[in-house]
C-alpha cells in the first residue's frame, strides 16, 4: 500500500467517524462526499502519475485537466443534491461539498508528491524496490 492509498483510507475513516456522529442526511452527505471525492481524486491521481512517467511535458495539462474535472463533477453533484428532491431527502448537499473537497484535496496532495517523485526519478514507497 502506498502513501496516497494509506492517506485516503485514513481520510475515509475520519469521514466515516464524522458521518456516524452527525447522523441523518448530513451524515449521509458527508459519507457520500468523501467516497465520491476519493474515487474521483484517486482516478485523477493515477492519470497524472501515468502522464508524469510517460509524457512529463504534458503533466501541467493533466493537472489542470484533473482540477477542471473535479470542479465540474463537484458542481454537478452539488446541483443534483440541492435541487433534486428525492436525492436531497437522502443526503445533505453542504456535507457533501465539504467532504468531497476535503477528501479530494487530501488525495491530490498526496498524489502530487508521488508525481513529483516520478519526474525526478526519486524512488518512493509507491514504486518500492522493484525494478
Amino acid at each position: 500500500m502506498n502513501r496516497t492509498q494509506a492517506g485516503t483510507l485514513a481520510g475515509l475513516a475520519l469521514a466515516a467517524f464524522v458521518a456516524v456522529r452527525l447522523g441523518g442526511t448530513l451524515g449521509n452527505g458527508v459519507m457520500i462526499g468523501a467516497l465520491s471525492g476519493a474515487a474521483v481524486a484517486l482516478t485523477l491521481v493515477s492519470w497524472c502519475q501515468r502522464t508524469a512517467r510517460e509524457a512529463p511535458a504534458k503533466l501541467l495539462g493533466a493537472v489542470v485537466g484533473s482540477f477542471l474535472i473535479k470542479l465540474a463533477l463537484l458542481l454537478a453533484a452539488a446541483l443534483v443534491l440541492r435541487f433534486f428532491e428525492p436525492v436531497a431527502a437522502v443526503a445533505d448537499w453542504r456535507g457533501f461539498l465539504v467532504a468531497f473537497a476535503a477528501t479530494a484535496s487530501l488525495c491530490m496532495t498526496l498524489g502530487s508528491f508521488s508525481s513529483a517523485a516520478a519526474l525526478t526519478g526519486t524512488p518512493t514507497s509507491q514504486e518500492g524496490a522493484h525494478p
